[in-house]
């Protein structure tokens, strides 16, 4: 990934023809986003008690780098139960809304009373663990078969499982979507198939990116017939170069462009086009098997069949991102549901990671794609929630570091890509986004930009927090007619851990997140008990 990052030249966002430039006057009054008495006046004074405890416990460093540690000795000296009700009584109650569907239905039922609505998030989610690894290499070739196919069998019901779990969640948004208010569900990909599955997916996509730098010798971003040819000739036999370079070039312009050739070279066909290698290079071992052709097969199904609940009940669902080393599978799910599903109106959206140094060359790009195959551009635009995690593993396994160098540099492509966004909606190209920040600044400055085209309760905007996170934005907005929404995660809770340490992450001393939201939660408390 690193090296397609450095390769494909930069996208530069710039000013669409024609678009109205934005006034620095606002055309509404800016909201106060400190109104503490606004802010939590749905909120009883014991949520607030407890949500002072989280945030402060989240600020001790050595609680948040341990918590992992912590829970496990937990779990063996307090026991199962008492843990898990200790959680749920605290850092569970605070981000999560309960642990299935019938518990989350008076969260959200209070946020609609507060013209907010939900995205329903189950919040379990899967990952490669280091003991998977290890066990399966250590085996010979013959007993590592076995075990992978018994693993993914089991996997295969577990996943099943999980679909129907997201079936039920679309299902629920239906039912308790309010009037002026869109329904969605969050889908976590990894929950939905074998991570180690996803994780090579993601090798394929990014063998057929690297396939394509290879092919364009002048590096112009565009690949000739004779380039082709030249590229053909040299890694493959057997089919004639031309006629193969005929079914890639569909708009039969003479050349081929990344997006193009994306599209024609699927992750399901590569077989047939690496049967022919001249070398088993990383191309040939990114290939599937049969075997796993048949669970990616399998995986897509079930996808699609929540895809197409989605449509039919008119709730949008939304993919969210996960880690960088599944996020090419995900995207290449995500476009691939949004060609079939938002010819007529956006019904998938996908989600960008702004603090990772590709993320406006990807969201570039899948507006070309979207553009060309003329559907519905829909995207969540967030700043990444991994950051640790990925730094980690850039250090380990000596790559370049995916994330923006600086907090500034993450802010300022946050920016500027939202604006290019909301400029292109306003000239009224086929796209609808959702600001998910629990940055002030972004939100403004999306405001800021929205105002300049539509009234507050018409933009085509929808903006988002967390649970337990940034109420001030969420209740305020709700409050001032936007399109204001809650993520209402929820599911067992062992299953939601990753997530709610996360949470802690995020609201850690060294990433900052607490401080603001202590200083308004002390703020309404002496209010309320002493009236001050």
């Amino acid at each position: 990934l690193a090296s397609c990052r450095r390769s494909f030249p930069r996208q530069s966002v710039v000013r669409q023809p024609g678009a109205r430039p934005f006034s620095s006057d606002n055309k509404h009054k800016p909201i106060d986003f400190t109104d503490t008495k606004l802010i939590f006046q749905s909120k009883s004074t014991y949520s607030l008690i407890r949500a002072y405890f989280v945030f402060q416990s989240c600020r001790v460093q050595a609680i948040v780098d341990n918590s992992e540690k912590l829970l496990r000795t937990s779990y063996s000296v307090l026991g199962d139960r008492l843990t898990d009700i200790i959680m749920k009584k605290t850092y569970f109650a605070h981000f999560c809304a309960g642990e299935d569907e019938k518990e989350i239905i008076p969260v959200i039922n209070d946020l609609e009373r507060n013209g907010i609505g939900s995205i329903l998030d189950y919040a379990a989610e899967a990952d490669i663990t280091d003991d998977t690894i290890d066990v399966i290499e250590s085996l010979s070739e013959e007993e590592k078969e076995i075990v992978v196919r018994t693993y993914a069998y089991k996997n295969e019901r577990l996943c099943d499982e999980r679909a129907e779990t997201f079936d039920k969640c679309l299902r629920s948004a239906n039912v308790v979507k309010g009037s002026s208010s869109n329904g969605f569900v969050a889908v976590k990909i990894t929950a939905l198939t074998n991570p180690q599955l996803l994780e090579k997916m993601s090798k394929v996509v990014v063998e057929i990116r690297n396939l394509f730098l290879k092919f364009d010798k002048n590096k112009n971003g565009l690949i000739s017939a004779d380039e082709f040819k030249r590229g053909y000739d040299y890694f493959f036999s057997g089919e004639q170069a031309d006629d193969v370079f005929k079914l890639i070039d569909t708009d039969k312009s003479g050349q081929v462009d990344y997006v193009t050739w994306s599209n024609s070279i699927t992750v399901e066909d590569l077989h047939l086009l690496t049967s022919q290698c001249r070398e088993k290079g990383p191309l040939f071992h990114a290939t599937f098997t049969d075997h796993e052709r048949d669970l990616l097969l399998s995986f897509r199904k079930r996808v699609r069949k929540l895809a197409q609940l989605a449509s039919d009940l008119d709730v949008n669902m939304m993919i969210d991102a996960e880690h960088t080393y599944f996020q090419p599978a995900i995207d290449n799910v995500a476009i691939t549901l949004m060609k079939e599903f938002n010819t007529k109106k956006p019904v998938i959206f996908s989600t960008y990671q702004m603090y990772l140094v590709d993320s406006e060359w990807r969201l570039q790009t899948d507006l070309i794609r979207a553009k060309q195959g003329d559907y519905y551009f829909a995207a969540k635009i967030v700043r990444g929630a991994y950051m640790e995690l990925e730094r980690a593993l850039a250090l380990k396994n000596h790559y370049d570091d995916p994330i923006h160098a600086t907090k500034q540099d993450t802010d300022d492509n946050y920016n500027r890509n939202v604006e290019n966004l909301v400029q292109r909606m306003g000239n009224n190209e086929k796209i609808e986004i959702m600001i998910a920040s629990h940055n002030q600044e972004s939100v403004e400055h999306t405001l800021r930009c929205a105002e300049e085209y539509w009234k507050p309760e018409e933009a085509p905007i929808h903006f988002a927090q967390l649970m337990g996170m940034a109420d001030n934005l969420t209740f305020l907005l709700g409050n001032k007619n936007y399109k204001a929404y809650k993520y209402v995660p929820y599911g067992a809770v062992k299953e939601v851990m990753p997530y709610l340490m996360r949470r802690g992450q995020e609201n850690s001393g060294m990433m900052g997140g607490a401080g603001a939201e202590i200083k308004m939660l002390s703020q309404e408390l002496r209010r309320r008990l002493f009236n001050r």
